[in-house]
């Protein structure tokens, strides 16, 4: 995955790689990782990008072109299992039933719903494709569960 808008949002700010990776407590060279799509960007680090240029972490990821204000909520923790739960429960889903249809193991889910593992930016990416939410619901960044397009 190549993460062109948080290079994009980087360069609007006049930030360095430098800077930005001070901001985020990690290396230059990571950093550049991130941009270059050499790695994928772990969750936490997702949620800071957006958080520090004021966008969602679904514009940071290219699920929309519309980059939003911040959203208004913000956590210290990622309360995942509320949304995530909630989601496959609105469905009528079990675990089971989510597993056959998007191939994440149901102890995965299971530990993403209670809040004991973050899942990865692709599994986010699945997750919020399968339920047609944003990324930022899930996150609990937001109360709107739909995409910005």
């Amino acid at each position: 995955m190549i993460y062109r808008r948080i290079r994009d949002l980087r360069e609007d700010k006049d930030l360095t790689q430098a800077q930005i990776s001070k901001l985020l407590l990690c290396s230059q060279r990571v950093y550049s990782n991130y941009e270059r799509g050499d790695v994928n960007i772990p969750t936490d680090i997702l949620i800071k990008l957006a958080d520090l240029h004021g966008v969602s972490v679904d514009y940071l990821l290219g699920r929309t072109d519309t980059p939003p204000n911040s959203p208004a909520k913000r956590y210290e923790t990622i309360p995942l299992k509320n949304n995530l739960k909630k989601l496959r429960k609105d469905r009528g889903l079990t675990q089971v039933a989510v597993q056959l249809q998007t191939g994440i193991e149901q102890a995965l889910l299971s530990k993403f719903e209670t809040g004991e593992r973050i899942p990865s930016t692709q599994t986010l990416v699945l997750l919020a494709d399968f339920y047609g939410v944003s990324i930022d619901y899930i996150l609990c960044r937001t109360d709107k569960p739909e995409i910005n397009r």
